[in-house]
Protein backbone atom coordinates (compact mmCIF):
# COMPACT_ATOMS: atom_id res chain seq x y z
CA UNK A 1 0.00 0.00 0.00
CA UNK A 2 1.18 3.52 -0.78
CA UNK A 3 1.35 6.17 1.90
CA UNK A 4 -0.72 8.40 -0.38
CA UNK A 5 -3.76 6.18 0.24
CA UNK A 6 -3.59 6.88 3.96
CA UNK A 7 -2.89 10.55 3.36
CA UNK A 8 -6.31 10.74 1.72
CA UNK A 9 -7.75 9.76 5.10
CA UNK A 10 -6.08 12.70 6.84
CA UNK A 11 -2.71 11.34 7.94
CA UNK A 12 0.41 13.23 6.94
CA UNK A 13 3.19 11.42 5.07
CA UNK A 14 5.29 10.61 8.16
CA UNK A 15 2.26 9.33 10.08
CA UNK A 16 1.26 7.11 7.15
CA UNK A 17 4.78 5.66 6.82
CA UNK A 18 5.02 4.87 10.55
CA UNK A 19 1.51 3.35 10.69
CA UNK A 20 2.27 1.04 7.76
CA UNK A 21 5.59 0.08 9.38
CA UNK A 22 3.79 -0.76 12.63
CA UNK A 23 1.30 -2.97 10.77
CA UNK A 24 4.14 -4.95 9.21
CA UNK A 25 6.43 -5.10 12.24
CA UNK A 26 4.02 -5.75 15.06
CA UNK A 27 5.18 -4.71 18.54
CA UNK A 28 8.48 -2.85 18.07
CA UNK A 29 10.75 -0.28 19.62
CA UNK A 30 11.17 3.22 18.23
CA UNK A 31 14.58 2.42 16.75
CA UNK A 32 13.27 -0.51 14.70
CA UNK A 33 10.26 1.55 13.59
CA UNK A 34 12.54 4.40 12.53
CA UNK A 35 14.57 2.11 10.28
CA UNK A 36 11.49 0.45 8.76
CA UNK A 37 9.51 3.63 8.15
CA UNK A 38 12.59 5.60 7.04
CA UNK A 39 11.73 8.68 9.04
CA UNK A 40 14.13 10.95 10.87
CA UNK A 41 15.07 9.74 14.38
CA UNK A 42 14.39 13.25 15.65
CA UNK A 43 10.79 13.01 14.42
CA UNK A 44 9.86 9.45 15.40
CA UNK A 45 8.58 10.23 18.92
CA UNK A 46 6.54 13.18 17.66
CA UNK A 47 4.97 11.00 14.92
CA UNK A 48 4.24 8.15 17.32
CA UNK A 49 2.63 10.59 19.75
CA UNK A 50 0.35 11.87 16.97
CA UNK A 51 -0.71 8.30 16.11
CA UNK A 52 -1.39 7.62 19.81
CA UNK A 53 -3.58 10.74 20.00
CA UNK A 54 -5.52 9.60 16.94
CA UNK A 55 -6.09 6.16 18.42
CA UNK A 56 -4.09 4.46 15.65
CA UNK A 57 -1.26 3.17 17.85
CA UNK A 58 -0.63 1.96 21.38
CA UNK A 59 2.36 0.88 23.46
CA UNK A 60 3.33 -1.35 26.37
CA UNK A 61 6.29 -1.05 28.73
CA UNK A 62 8.76 -3.88 29.05
CA UNK A 63 11.08 -2.74 31.77
CA UNK A 64 11.80 0.85 30.80
CA UNK A 65 11.39 0.32 27.06
CA UNK A 66 8.25 1.22 25.09
CA UNK A 67 7.05 -1.26 22.47
CA UNK A 68 4.65 0.28 19.97
CA UNK A 69 1.90 -1.50 18.01
CA UNK A 70 -0.51 -0.41 15.29
CA UNK A 71 -4.20 -0.26 16.14
CA UNK A 72 -6.50 -2.45 14.07
CA UNK A 73 -7.13 -1.00 10.58
CA UNK A 74 -10.82 -0.95 11.53
CA UNK A 75 -9.87 1.88 13.92
CA UNK A 76 -9.35 4.07 10.87
CA UNK A 77 -13.14 4.20 10.62
CA UNK A 78 -13.36 5.46 14.20
CA UNK A 79 -10.68 8.01 13.42
CA UNK A 80 -12.61 9.28 10.37
CA UNK A 81 -15.82 9.49 12.41
CA UNK A 82 -14.05 11.57 15.05
CA UNK A 83 -12.58 13.85 12.38
CA UNK A 84 -16.07 14.26 10.87
CA UNK A 85 -17.45 15.20 14.29
CA UNK A 86 -14.71 17.82 14.73
CA UNK A 87 -15.43 19.25 11.27
CA UNK A 88 -19.15 19.49 12.14
CA UNK A 89 -18.28 21.34 15.36
CA UNK A 90 -16.04 23.74 13.46
CA UNK A 91 -18.83 24.28 10.93
CA UNK A 92 -21.25 25.23 13.71
CA UNK A 93 -18.66 27.56 15.24
CA UNK A 94 -18.14 29.20 11.85
CA UNK A 95 -21.88 29.88 11.50
CA UNK A 96 -21.71 31.91 14.69
CA UNK A 97 -18.58 33.78 13.62
CA UNK A 98 -19.61 34.58 10.04
CA UNK A 99 -21.79 37.66 10.77
CA UNK A 100 -18.99 39.31 12.76
CA UNK A 101 -16.35 38.39 10.18
CA UNK A 102 -18.49 39.76 7.34
CA UNK A 103 -19.06 42.93 9.37
CA UNK A 104 -15.30 43.37 9.81
CA UNK A 105 -14.76 42.89 6.08
CA UNK A 106 -17.42 45.48 5.24
CA UNK A 107 -15.81 47.93 7.65
CA UNK A 108 -12.48 47.50 5.88
CA UNK A 109 -14.15 47.99 2.49
CA UNK A 110 -16.10 51.11 3.51
CA UNK A 111 -14.71 54.33 2.06
CA UNK A 112 -13.00 56.43 4.72
CA UNK A 113 -11.54 59.82 3.98
CA UNK A 114 -10.92 63.21 5.55
CA UNK A 115 -10.64 66.71 4.05
CA UNK A 116 -9.78 70.10 5.55
CA UNK A 117 -11.63 73.29 4.53
CA UNK A 118 -10.58 76.83 5.47
CA UNK A 119 -12.80 79.94 5.17
CA UNK A 120 -16.57 80.30 4.65
CA UNK A 121 -16.51 79.56 0.88
CA UNK A 122 -14.56 76.35 1.48
CA UNK A 123 -16.78 75.47 4.44
CA UNK A 124 -19.80 75.81 2.15
CA UNK A 125 -18.26 73.10 -0.05
CA UNK A 126 -17.86 70.84 2.98
CA UNK A 127 -21.51 71.20 3.96
CA UNK A 128 -22.58 70.80 0.33
CA UNK A 129 -20.73 67.48 0.15
CA UNK A 130 -22.51 66.35 3.28
CA UNK A 131 -25.94 67.57 2.13
CA UNK A 132 -25.52 66.03 -1.32
CA UNK A 133 -25.73 62.64 0.42
CA UNK A 134 -29.01 63.54 2.12
CA UNK A 135 -32.61 62.68 1.22
CA UNK A 136 -35.93 63.88 2.56
CA UNK A 137 -36.37 62.71 6.14
CA UNK A 138 -32.67 62.33 6.90
CA UNK A 139 -31.49 63.65 10.25
CA UNK A 140 -28.70 66.19 10.66
CA UNK A 141 -27.41 66.23 14.24
CA UNK A 142 -25.35 69.19 15.47
CA UNK A 143 -23.37 70.01 18.57
CA UNK A 144 -23.35 73.80 18.16
CA UNK A 145 -20.42 76.12 18.68
CA UNK A 146 -20.63 78.81 21.36
CA UNK A 147 -23.32 81.50 21.04
CA UNK A 148 -20.54 84.06 20.62
CA UNK A 149 -19.18 82.26 17.55
CA UNK A 150 -22.56 81.23 16.11
CA UNK A 151 -23.90 84.79 16.51
CA UNK A 152 -21.34 86.65 14.39
CA UNK A 153 -22.77 88.27 11.22
CA UNK A 154 -20.78 85.98 8.92
CA UNK A 155 -21.87 82.87 10.80
CA UNK A 156 -25.54 83.95 10.90
CA UNK A 157 -25.57 84.55 7.15
CA UNK A 158 -23.86 81.21 6.45
CA UNK A 159 -26.02 79.07 8.73
CA UNK A 160 -29.32 80.69 7.72
CA UNK A 161 -28.50 79.85 4.08
CA UNK A 162 -27.59 76.33 5.17
CA UNK A 163 -30.90 76.04 7.03
CA UNK A 164 -32.76 77.11 3.89
CA UNK A 165 -31.11 74.31 1.92
CA UNK A 166 -31.94 71.80 4.65
CA UNK A 167 -35.62 72.81 4.41
CA UNK A 168 -35.52 72.46 0.60
CA UNK A 169 -34.13 68.93 0.85
CA UNK A 170 -36.43 67.98 3.72
CA UNK A 171 -33.70 67.33 6.28
CA UNK A 172 -34.70 67.23 9.94
CA UNK A 173 -32.18 68.97 12.14
CA UNK A 174 -31.57 68.34 15.83
CA UNK A 175 -29.26 70.77 17.57
CA UNK A 176 -27.71 70.73 21.04
CA UNK A 177 -26.19 73.88 22.52
CA UNK A 178 -24.70 74.77 25.89
CA UNK A 179 -27.42 75.77 28.34
CA UNK A 180 -26.44 79.40 28.87
CA UNK A 181 -28.59 82.57 28.48
CA UNK A 182 -26.77 83.69 25.34
CA UNK A 183 -27.54 80.42 23.53
CA UNK A 184 -31.19 80.41 24.56
CA UNK A 185 -31.52 84.02 23.42
CA UNK A 186 -29.97 83.25 20.03
CA UNK A 187 -32.64 80.64 19.30
CA UNK A 188 -35.47 82.22 21.31
CA UNK A 189 -35.66 85.77 19.96
CA UNK A 190 -32.31 86.15 18.21
CA UNK A 191 -30.92 85.52 14.74
CA UNK A 192 -31.88 81.81 14.70
CA UNK A 193 -35.39 82.04 16.11
CA UNK A 194 -38.41 80.54 14.32
CA UNK A 195 -36.48 78.24 11.99
CA UNK A 196 -38.60 75.44 10.56
CA UNK A 197 -37.56 71.78 10.92
CA UNK A 198 -35.01 72.70 13.59
CA UNK A 199 -35.37 71.22 17.06
CA UNK A 200 -33.04 72.71 19.65
CA UNK A 201 -32.19 71.44 23.12
CA UNK A 202 -29.74 72.67 25.72
CA UNK A 203 -27.24 70.77 27.88
CA UNK A 204 -25.02 71.90 30.74
CA UNK A 205 -21.92 70.33 29.22
CA UNK A 206 -21.59 69.16 25.62
CA UNK A 207 -19.04 69.02 22.78
CA UNK A 208 -18.98 71.90 20.33
CA UNK A 209 -18.82 72.18 16.55
CA UNK A 210 -19.65 68.59 15.54
CA UNK A 211 -22.09 67.71 12.75
CA UNK A 212 -23.34 64.19 11.95
CA UNK A 213 -25.27 63.35 8.79
CA UNK A 214 -25.43 59.90 7.17
CA UNK A 215 -21.83 58.64 6.87
CA UNK A 216 -20.27 62.08 7.46
CA UNK A 217 -18.89 63.77 10.56
CA UNK A 218 -17.88 67.43 10.26
CA UNK A 219 -15.74 69.12 12.91
CA UNK A 220 -15.93 72.91 12.81
CA UNK A 221 -14.20 75.86 14.47
CA UNK A 222 -15.54 79.36 13.83
CA UNK A 223 -12.44 81.51 14.22
CA UNK A 224 -11.80 84.74 12.26
CA UNK A 225 -11.15 82.37 9.35
CA UNK A 226 -13.38 79.31 9.91
CA UNK A 227 -11.84 75.87 9.56
CA UNK A 228 -13.51 72.50 9.41
CA UNK A 229 -12.58 68.86 8.85
CA UNK A 230 -15.01 66.62 6.98
CA UNK A 231 -14.64 62.90 7.68
CA UNK A 232 -16.45 60.19 5.80
CA UNK A 233 -16.63 57.08 7.95
CA UNK A 234 -19.72 54.98 8.58
CA UNK A 235 -18.35 53.66 11.87
CA UNK A 236 -17.33 57.08 13.17
CA UNK A 237 -20.70 58.57 12.20
CA UNK A 238 -22.48 55.71 13.95
CA UNK A 239 -20.47 56.22 17.14
CA UNK A 240 -21.10 59.98 17.24
CA UNK A 241 -24.80 59.44 16.43
CA UNK A 242 -25.17 57.12 19.43
CA UNK A 243 -23.41 59.66 21.64
CA UNK A 244 -25.65 62.48 20.38
CA UNK A 245 -28.83 60.47 20.98
CA UNK A 246 -27.80 59.67 24.54
CA UNK A 247 -27.17 63.34 25.31
CA UNK A 248 -30.37 64.35 23.52
CA UNK A 249 -32.43 62.27 25.99
CA UNK A 250 -31.24 64.35 28.94
CA UNK A 251 -30.94 67.75 27.24
CA UNK A 252 -33.58 70.40 28.08
CA UNK A 253 -35.97 72.17 25.73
Amino acid sequence: MKTGDLELLGLNRSEAKVYLALLELGSSTSGVITDKAQVSPSKIYWVLEKLLQKGLASYILKGKTKFYSAASPQKLGDYLEEERRKIDEKGEALKGLLPELVSLQKLAEEPQQAEIFVGFPAMKNAYSTMYDSARKGDEHMVFLRSAEEEGTPGAVLFFNRLHKRAVEIGIRRKLISRDIPESRSLFGKGAYSGRKRDEVRFAGICPEGINILNDYVLFMHLAEKPICVLVRSKQMASDYRKFFNELWKTAKD
